[in-house]
């Protein structure tokens, strides 16, 4: 039982290191802003409107999406979760 709490434990630690990163460039650029003002949106809208490169950005909302923190349509189009 103690080896399955800090497995849980390390891992989460180790999420934090990745998702903090994330939010922290993606706040410095106000890609956050842009997120929590619109309803949904692809990786293109953000990459259009803030010139940046697609395959980051799609690493850095596949991150969000994996802590609940966005969803994703079939269409591929994002959302914020409430």
């Amino acid at each position: 039982m103690k080896d399955k709490l800090y497995r849980k434990q390390l891992f989460l630690h180790l999420d934090g290191i990745v998702v903090i990163s994330n939010i922290a460039v993606l706040n410095k650029i106000k890609i956050l802003e842009f997120i929590k003002s619109n309803q949904s949106f692809t990786a293109q809208d953000i990459c259009t409107k803030y010139k940046t490169n697609i395959a980051y950005l799609n690493v850095s909302l596949r991150t969000l999406l994996s802590i609940g923190i966005i969803d994703i349509s079939k269409k591929e189009k994002f959302k914020i979760n409430k």
